[in-house]
């Protein structure tokens, strides 16, 4: 079945696929499409990695379909080398990353493709990923299962190569897959469109935490899971605590270090016992405008900020605006500072 796209497609049916049946217990085709968001990012050199598209592979609900262990091996492709450098940074799973042009004259028993792409990208973005040439090296590089990760509504206007691969899969749904992820984030607030399930959290946001939207998700994410469990309930949140006031000792830190306590230098979130307003930890949202690998500046500060309150012994949880599950990541990290005092 796989094949078979790519022989109706672009050979005019004269290939002749050497595998005679498909096993029908398990899809051969899946699609995986994104929740609504622009999750697409750019890198300074122009190149595109998209978080989401990456997350939404290992969602537990598809997880054993686009990383099936019955198959000796798998491979990531996309269109961008940026889409590849995200993938080993996020991707805990032994597979072969590449661009789809690096793949050529290559096999794997599964492939993924990933397409990158969102509303924000140009005509020209789309007309280089939804390329004929590329989509059929694409397909035709997976031996027994091909999996698609998109944002499917802007292929679908396109109206070329992946939307007919679209259409390929939902007339063969005996074998095919088509699944709508689950994988959202808070921060999808952010953007013009997102999920429905996010509703109710933008109800809950209070224009007096923050000037900047993200921090006040989080704090009124902050205020709910404090309210959700009785061993929550000891903790409290300050906004924009000063790295002065929160380390009076300064003697163990670099010279560099001291420095940067004294400047303008804040925590986004002090988090603190109720009882006594001892700092528990602190939480840092990290917006990808400003915390990306071509800010230097910015980079340099958050690693001093990192050292600084790591020397000082004070946990830190980073939020990044490109990833998901903000929730749970909270949860874990206040159940690490219950856990070790």
């Amino acid at each position: 079945m796989i094949i078979k796209f790519c022989n109706e497609r672009y050979y005019n049916g004269e290939l002749i696929p050497l595998t005679k049946t498909d096993d029908k217990s398990e899809p051969s085709i899946v699609l995986i499409k994104t929740a609504k968001g622009n999750h697409m990012r750019f890198y300074g050199n122009g190149g595109r990695y998209n978080v989401r598209e990456i997350e939404s592979l290992q969602e537990e609900a598809i997880r054993d379909l686009t990383f099936s262990n019955d198959y000796q091996d798998i491979g990531f492709i996309a269109p961008y080398n940026g889409q590849i450098n995200a993938a080993n940074e996020y991707m805990k799973k032994k597979i072969i990353k590449n661009t789809v042009h690096k793949f050529q004259g290559r096999e794997c028993d599964g492939i993924i493709f990933s397409t990158v792409l969102d509303k924000k990208a140009s005509k020209k973005d789309i007309e280089f990923v939804d390329d004929a040439a590329l989509i059929n090296v694409a397909v035709s590089r997976a031996k027994k299962r091909f999996v698609l990760v998109s944002n499917v509504d802007i292929f679908k206007r396109s109206n070329k190569e992946i939307s007919e691969l679209i259409r390929y899969m939902e007339y063969y749904t005996e074998f095919s897959l088509y699944h709508e992820s689950q994988v959202i984030s808070v921060f999808d607030l952010l953007y013009k469109e997102f999920s429905e399930v996010l509703l109710d959290r933008e109800r809950k946001l209070k224009d007096s935490d923050s000037k900047f939207k993200s921090e006040r998700i989080i704090a009124s994410l902050l205020r709910d899971i404090f309210d959700e469990e009785d061993k929550y309930k000891k903790f409290s949140f300050k906004r924009e605590y000063r790295l002065k006031d929160l380390i009076r000792k300064t003697s163990h830190l670099s010279s560099e270090e001291q420095k940067f306590i004294q400047t303008s230098a804040r925590c986004d979130f002090l988090i603190h016992y109720k009882m006594g307003n001892e700092p528990a930890g602190v939480i840092e949202v990290d917006g990808s405008a400003y915390h990306n690998r071509s800010n230097k500046e910015q980079l340099r500060r958050d690693s001093l900020k990192d050292s600084v309150l790591r020397k000082s012994d004070i946990p830190l949880l980073r939020l990044k605006t490109i990833e998901s599950d903000e929730n749970n990541k909270i949860k874990e990290f206040l159940n690490s500072i219950l856990t070790n005092g």
